[in-house]
C-alpha cells in the first residue's frame, strides 16, 4: 500500500488561502492615482506644457477619470 504525500506532515503547514482575484484597496488607489497623473499631464501637454495650472490640471483629470462627485452622497 503506498502512503499518501501528506501522511505523516504536519496541518499547521499549509499554504494561506489564495489571494481572492483583483487587487487590493491601496493597489486599487494607486493604479487610479497613475491615471490621473498621467491625464494631467496629458492636459497640461495640450496646453502648450506652460506652467501655473498644475492644480486645474490635476482637478479637471480627477473630474474626467472619477466623473462628477455628488457631495450629497
Amino acid at each position: 500500500m503506498r502512503k499518501r504525500a501528506t501522511e505523516g506532515k504536519s496541518r499547521t503547514t499549509r499554504r494561506p488561502p489564495a489571494k481572492a482575484k483583483g487587487l487590493g484597496l491601496a493597489e486599487d488607489t494607486e493604479v487610479v492615482r497613475e491615471r490621473i497623473a498621467v491625464r494631467a499631464y496629458e492636459l497640461y501637454r495640450a496646453r502648450g506644457a506652460r506652467r501655473g495650472n498644475a492644480v486645474a490640471d490635476w482637478l479637471e483629470a480627477e473630474r474626467q477619470i472619477l466623473g462628477p462627485q455628488d457631495p450629497t452622497a
